[in-house]
Order: C-alpha cells, then sequence, then structure tokens
C-alpha cells in the first residue's frame, strides 16, 4: 500500500530529527536542552530536578527502580546527585592529572561528546527500525528514504549518514555476540530460526508419516 509506506518513512523521518535533538537522560522529563549552556558541564535539569553530564548525558538522580533503597531526604539526595555528577563530568576532562581535573569541559570535547552520543542512540533506532516486525520486509528501504530526507539534518550535526547506515548494520550482525547493550538477538532473525526449525520438523513428521503408510500397505498386502 503506498500510502502506508509514505506514512512509515514519514514516521521514521520525525523519529530521526527527535533522536537528534539532546534532552534530559531522564525518561520521565525528555525535555530540550541547551547543547551549549555556559561554564559548567555538569548540568542541572531545571524541569526535573536530575542532574546530568553535558558529553554523554549520564544521568544523576533518575528515578529509582530499586523498591528497597533507603529513602533519602530530598536535599541530601540533591547534595549527592550534584557531587557525582561534578565527579563524572571530570573524567571527560583532558588534563593529565586528577587534581587539575574539573567539570569546565572545553567547548570542542562537548562538541565532540555529544556527537559520539546522538550517533549511539540514532545508530540503535536504525539497528531496530530494519529488523522490526513493526516496520514489516521494506523496514531497511523505509529507513534508507527516510535517513536520505534527513540528510541535510544529518550535516549540520557533523554526522555523515552513511556512516550510521553501516554502523547499523554492523550493529545488527554483531547482535548475537556483542552483549554491550545487554539487548536479545534481533526479533527478525529469532523468527527466521524458529521458521527453520518448524520447517525442519514439519518434513521429519512428514517423512514419518509416509514411512508409517507404507509399512501399513505392506502388512495389508502381505494379509491379503
Amino acid at each position: 500500500n503506498e500510502s502506508s509506506e509514505i506514512t512509515n518513512v514519514r514516521r521514521l523521518q520525525i523519529a530521526l530529527v527527535d533522536l537528534m535533538t539532546l534532552r534530559c537522560p531522564n525518561p520521565s522529563c525528555r525535555v530540550a536542552v541547551d547543547p551549549i549552556p555556559d561554564a559548567c558541564s555538569a548540568i542541572l535539569c531545571l524541569n526535573c530536578g536530575c542532574y546530568y553530564c553535558n558529553l554523554c548525558f549520564a544521568g544523576f538522580g533518575l528515578p529509582s527502580t530499586n523498591a528497597m533503597e533507603p529513602k533519602i531526604d530530598a536535599n541530601e539526595r540533591n547534595t549527592e546527585n550534584r557531587a557525582a555528577a561534578h565527579t563524572h563530568v571530570a573524567t571527560h576532562s583532558a588534563a593529565e592529572s586528577a587534581e587539575e581535573r574539573t567539570a569546565f569541559l572545553s567547548p570542542e570535547a562537548v562538541s565532540k561528546g555529544q556527537q559520539d552520543y546522538l550517533i549511539k542512540l540514532i545508530t540503535k533506532f536504525c539497528s531496530l527500525a530494519m529488523t522490526s516486525r513493526e516496520c514489516g520486509i521494506d523496514g531497511c528501504a523505509d529507513l534508507s528514504l527516510a535517513i536520505a530526507l534527513c540528510y541535510n539534518d544529518f550535516i549540520s550535526l557533523g554526522i555523515q549518514p552513511i556512516h550510521i547506515w553501516r554502523a547499523a548494520l554492523n550493529r545488527i550482525n554483531h547482535s548475537n555476540i556483542d552483549a554491550n547493550d545487554g539487548e536479545l538477538e534481533s526479533p527478525v532473525f529469532v523468527e527466521e530460526e524458529e521458521e527453520e526449525e518448524e520447517k525442519e520438523e514439519g518434513e521429519k513428521v512428514e517423512e514419518e508419516e509416509e514411512e508409517t503408510t507404507h509399512k501399513n500397505e505392506s502388512n495389508l498386502s502381505n494379509i491379503s
């Protein structure tokens, strides 16, 4: 259906553009943030109150999923999150000695870190889109069109679309052996393996039925 293909391409295009927007790493917030704030790179999100690294977007003070975690006073937790964010950001500093490392990173380092962060997000999205049942068998074709439509957006960020495409394919090819992100195998690969197993099992059953039928016919023939 031509209209559904256009809709899918448009949907993928919108998703790609959205991924190019830097956002607060808090899943319940996700507000767009200023990529180049003044001075310190340990940022406080004014919308949700969590701290994050403006280079790699590691979050501090994100909602906990541990029900057994002890309750801490809000001010105390805020102080801990702020300290943790500053300590983390300092690890990105180019200074050689630990004493010289601070949360004040160079604009060049921040820009490169943000670019790497976006590439990782977009690559993951593209690899999932290529193998998604929702996108269907034309997922790759639709995605390639969506990427082409976002060409200028990619270039404005200093990202080559072809590099994203190759990285996504590489991520799929290594999905069974690379557990860096803790994901399971691609649904497409799993589905193909299941279909192959069902096919082999079906062929085996057919062979057994034919053999049984042949034996029965032979027995009937002997009786007569």
